[in-house]
């Protein structure tokens, strides 16, 4: 019984990750002029990177406090979350080609 929670917690985990991940992404790059796109997602994936440092450490610290890898990750996943819903709508609007200051 633990064996299959323990599988549900993970596909969960893993399916919540792949939700949070593509809008975020998606999202911001849109809001970065295009001179600055690449740079955007350049940072984008080294914090991408970062995270997949850290995941190991995550998986060993889970030997010791059993399932804080699964809150981690459900915490991270609604920050993401909340974050997207705080990004503003750029549906119709044109992306900006340089970057200029808006008043």
């Amino acid at each position: 019984m633990r064996d299959s929670l323990t599988n549900g917690f993970a596909l969960f985990a893993n399916l919540g990750i792949g939700v949070a991940w593509g809008p975020v992404q998606l999202m911001s790059l849109e809001l970065y002029p295009t001179v600055v796109r690449s740079i955007g997602y350049g940072f984008l994936n080294t914090f991408a990177r970062i995270g997949a440092v850290i995941g190991p450490q995550l998986a060993y610290l889970d030997t010791r406090i059993p399932g804080v890898m699964y809150f981690v990750c459900c915490g991270v996943c609604v920050c993401c979350i909340i974050a997207s819903l705080l990004l503003p709508e750029s549906r119709g609007a044109d992306l900006d080609d340089k970057i200029t200051h808006k008043k």
